[in-house]
């Protein structure tokens, strides 16, 4: 065993303090279905989404458990096939919750044998991880458990389960369950703790698995209060906190997801279940929520968002071009950081099931209607301006800045994104940027592409989408921006006024360009008149190069004249008039080669025809009216 793997000690102290928190407590985690009025509540703020919950589960009522092979695992960890294996595995967990829903809000006992038929099935799983997950196979040959995503969600959720069903589930299927998160999730959790096997490689990182693989450990272990002792639920509490600090410092000083927003809600929405959680357990003795840092985080949404009559994100990083909203977690973050939004209490996850993404966890519905407001104290510490939207929020450490127009007047808005090209979930894309005309995204960052086999391999910056190729960013010498943090942007100058955002990034460290002796990029954006962008690119090179930079969009372009283009989606166009300082440029549109998750993206190259040692583009955007 390597040492330098080992998890530091715990404090015992610390341990000892936390078990005196959950002394005593004798409040239930998840609302019982016995709990009618909890479930009635729903039902009544919610009748259709009671109805379709029950009329999908009656669906599924006659279908047998989805079948799993070890043949479809190999086949499914060979190719990354999210259809085969892992769409059958999370088939079996979403039916289970549907089940338990439909149960619940019933309280007919005619769903129990299915929900028994089907968390019986996952118990037998031979493993819970996700064939992508298992690099080595050590957990299909049975030599090494690991805890995944995958693991740790199914633990909570049929924690959960077993909350809410009590006797409503066989005794050999609460056996089973208790048998099978202990050998599969907490019991390996444990061990890494007290150094008997070493740490997994997310308990001390920053991104989104830190969170939700520790929310997943601690849901089940609270939820499953007589499996454990009073002291070992402390253990890993205190663990959970201690290595928690690890996430909450991979978001910058400014706040700012570099995972892009829809990671920020995987991710932070999986810390607030878990803070809720440990919140109820300790009767508000225990809270993850005190920080600035934190409150800072829970606000990036609203600092984020362009549109916010649409509420349209960004879509920088690994993020889907249109990524929903979650009232609920809006409402949570409201009521413990004091936010003063003065929403009304949301009683389910976005959606209802299978129409949003945290719908699918049955964890997500019992901490949401099992949600206590007065648990915690009023929010006493300082933190960011909550008086959305800002004219302008810029995310200075991060290099991203969101402009929009006073008020919710109509026109042009824009995003731009600096950095280094390092961060988890990133893209190779500094200097992109996004406008938005009439609140329509008309020029893009594409956004995320759909995960393959080679997405998190060495080859995933040859992917167009991932790399600066199917970015709005320059092309120099004909070649790329490089992966990783030795590429970089540097903000060299910025001006912020009422009418005026300016900003220029120095870009030559983004590109593995021997011969590039300096690149940056301009944004000067006006908001009078409705608004206007200009992109001005100046380069120089010590021998002549190619040099060229592009426009990226879902919608179409349309040549009107010499250097002046339209582009136009879903009813809204703006109008684009290039200028090359006397140099010769060629205009040329494709589709690329590779697809986004929403598909093909289109891009206007826009390129020098003749070798230079020096030059500068400007490209002029406003919106284009009839």
């Amino acid at each position: 065993m390597n040492p330098a793997a080992l998890l530091p000690p715990l404090d015992p102290s610390r341990v000892n303090e936390i078990a005196a928190f959950l002394e005593g407590r004798n409040c239930s985690l998840a609302p019982l279905r016995k709990s009618q009025p909890v479930w009635n509540d729903l039902a009544t703020a919610e009748p259709a989404a009671r109805e379709r919950i029950i009329s999908n589960a009656e669906k599924y009522l006659g279908e047998p458990v989805p079948v799993l092979t070890d043949k479809q695992y190999l086949e499914s960890r060979q190719t990354d096939d999210h259809f085969g294996y892992p769409r059958r595995l999370e088939q079996r967990r979403e039916r289970t919750t549907l089940f338990v829903l439909a149960e619940a809000l019933e309280n007919s006992g005619r769903f129990l044998r299915a929900i028994n038929g089907e968390i019986a099935a996952i118990c037998a799983e031979r493993i819970w991880v996700s064939p992508r997950h298992d690099w080595n196979r050590l957990n299909f040959e049975g030599t090494r458990i690991d805890v995944d995503l995958v693991a740790a969600m199914t633990a909570w959720t049929l924690a959960t389960a077993d909350t809410i069903l009590e006797e409503g589930l066989d005794p050999d299927v609460r056996q089973a369950i208790r048998g099978r998160i202990r050998q599969t999730v907490t019991g390996p959790y444990v061990g890494a703790l007290r150094g008997l096997r070493e740490e997994e490689w997310w308990t001390r990182n920053p991104n989104n698995w830190n969170p939700v693989v520790h929310a997943g450990i601690i849901g089940a272990a609270l939820f499953l209060g007589d499996e454990y002792s009073i002291l070992e639920q402390a253990e890993i509490i205190a663990g959970a906190e201690k290595n928690l600090e690890h996430y909450l410092k991979g978001f910058p000083v400014d706040g700012y997801c570099p995972e892009g927003i829809g990671y920020w809600r995987y991710g932070f929405g999986h810390y607030v279940l878990m803070a809720e959680v440990i919140l109820v357990a300790t009767r508000g003795q225990l809270s993850l929520y005190g920080s600035d840092h934190a409150r800072l985080i829970a606000c990036f949404p609203e600092r984020f968002e362009l549109s916010t009559q649409t509420h349209f994100y960004p879509p920088f990083a690994d993020t889907r071009f249109r990524e929903p909203t979650a009232p609920w977690l809006s409402y949570l973050l409201d009521q413990r950081f004091g936010l003063g939004r003065e929403a009304a209490r949301v009683l389910m996850p976005e959606g209802d099931f299978a129409s949003g993404f945290f719908s699918t966890f049955l964890h997500a519905w019992g901490v949401i209607l099992n949600f206590q407001p007065k648990l915690a104290p009023p929010w006493t510490g300082s933190g960011t301006d909550t008086t959305f939207p800002h004219l302008r929020d810029w995310f200075e450490e991060s290099q991203v800045l969101v402009s929009r127009l006073p008020g919710s007047e109509k026109g042009l808005k824009f995003a731009l994104k600096g950095g280094n090209n390092g961060v988890s979930h990133c893209h190779t894309d500094l200097g992109t940027f996004i406008v938005t005309v009439d609140d329509v995204p008309v020029l893009v960052d594409p956004g995320v592409t759909d995960y393959g086999p080679g997405t998190f391999g060495p080859n995933r910056y040859q992917n167009q989408i991932m790399g600066s190729y199917g970015h709005p960013v320059p092309l120099v010498a004909g070649g790329w921006q490089g992966p990783g943090a030795s590429f970089y942007s540097i903000m060299v100058e910025k001006e912020f006024t009422a009418e005026i955002d300016r900003m220029t990034l120095d870009l030559t460290k983004a590109y593995p360009v021997p011969s590039l002796k300096r690149l940056t990029r301009c944004f000067e954006y006006e908001r009078i008149g409705g608004g206007k962008l200009i992109v001005i690119d100046q380069v120089e090179f010590d021998s002549p190069q190619l040099f060229g930079t592009a426009l990226v969009t879902y919608g179409e372009f349309r040549e009107e004249g010499d250097g002046v283009w339209i582009v136009s989606k879903d009813g809204a166009s703006a109008r684009v008039e290039i200028h090359a300082g006397g140099f010769p440029f060629r205009v040329t549109e494709e589709i690329l080669r590779d697809e986004s998750r929403i598909g093909k993206v289109r891009r206007l190259g826009i390129n020098l025809l003749s070798l230079v040692e020096g030059a500068e583009l400007q490209i002029c955007i406003e919106p284009q009216r009839p």
